[in-house]
């Protein structure tokens, strides 16, 4: 073997030497093209766990049968129905209330059919609180593209539902009186428009209007007016039952419906403001003062709409004005 070594040519070993040496560089670039690609996985790794980090959201993994697999919980909430690892190895079926099993079921097979996000909002009583949560649900495929598994992400919306509900009250509300606007006792009538075609019990409408409030406006100023008419929305409100519905038709006008009262409980009602507002005495800045109302009543039928109603019980109402006022005129 030594003797084949020594009989090798300078050139063969110089030959040698080179193969080597562009093998050791293939082998090196090889080499570094691993390392960035490392790189490249490593820095992508950080990236997704910076994105993961910064979102607030709880996410579940399930598996096609709808068992939880896996989660993935940004830091410790308070407001959950329980802990993330209480879900692992069972059935949504199993653990989640009624009400949102079929919200759940209904997301998730929407979700096979459109293969788009389904989402649903839900509510829990959480340490006493009401909480509301947004879902979405997706579906997850394997290598084949076949369903594999149900991705489940789960938001906290307490705080922007909360925030609805102002704005929907606010929508809805009076600023001056707190009472319903216009708006507002549209959809109370509605409502009761809807309940007396299913039960057919009757309702009034009773429409009030301040007497002489210009002339209050005139001596007084108009923030008396101001207080004159919060100050009749109060006596109204506590005249009424629990069940009544009373708002604010517009400037020093009145509107109030009585759910399941015919047309002669309208009329003392009524008529049990209109002594209510009398007794009192209005003081303002030291000023004493007497306020009166007229009122019209008309009973609802089936075969009105609500302008056909409030236009009725409005010229009632005109009538107990152009009749003396501080009275009640009911329609026939």
């Amino acid at each position: 073997h030594k003797m084949n070594d020594n009989n090798k040519t300078k050139e063969q070993l110089i030959t040698e030497l080179e193969e080597l040496l562009e093998e050791n560089a293939k082998l090196k670039k090889v080499e570094n093209q691993f390392n960035y690609i490392d790189k490249l996985i490593q820095d992508k790794e950080e990236r997704f766990k910076s994105v993961i980090s910064s979102i607030d959201d709880l996410v579940f993994a399930l598996d096609k049968n709808g068992i939880f697999i896996d989660y993935y919980q940004p830091y410790d909430k308070d407001d959950l129905y329980l802990k993330p690892k209480d879900f692992l190895g069972k059935s949504f079926k199993d653990i989640l209330p009624k009400n949102i099993i079929i919200l759940f079921e209904d997301a998730i097979k929407s979700a096979k059919i459109t293969e788009a996000v389904q989402e649903f909002d839900y509510s829990l009583i959480i340490n006493d609180k009401k909480m509301w949560f947004n879902v979405k649900i997706s579906i997850l495929k394997n290598s084949n593209g076949d369903f594999d598994g149900i991705s489940a992400v789960s938001r906290n919306i307490t705080r922007r539902k909360s925030l609805e509900e102002k704005l929907k009250k606010a929508a809805h509300t009076d600023l001056l009186t707190g009472l319903y606007n216009r708006r507002g006792f549209y959809d109370k009538f509605k409502t009761e428009m809807s309940r007396f075609k299913r039960n057919h019990k009757l309702f009034s409408i009773i429409m009030g209007d301040i007497d002489f409030f210009k002339k209050i406006n005139e001596i007084y100023g108009h923030e008396c007016g101001d207080y004159v008419i919060k100050r009749i929305s109060a006596i109204i409100k506590s005249s009424l039952r629990e069940q009544d519905i009373v708002g604010r038709w517009g400037g020093e006008e009145f509107i109030i419906l009585l759910p399941e009262t015919e047309l002669e409980g309208g009329k003392i009602s009524a008529e049990k403001i209109c002594k209510k507002i009398y007794s009192n005495t209005f003081s303002y800045k030291k000023n004493n003062f007497k306020a009166t109302m007229s009122f019209g009543v008309s009973i609802y039928n089936d075969i009105m709409s609500m302008e056909e109603i409030c236009n009725k019980t409005d010229k009632c109402l005109l009538k107990a004005k152009k009749t003396g006022r501080n009275r009640v005129v009911c329609c026939k």
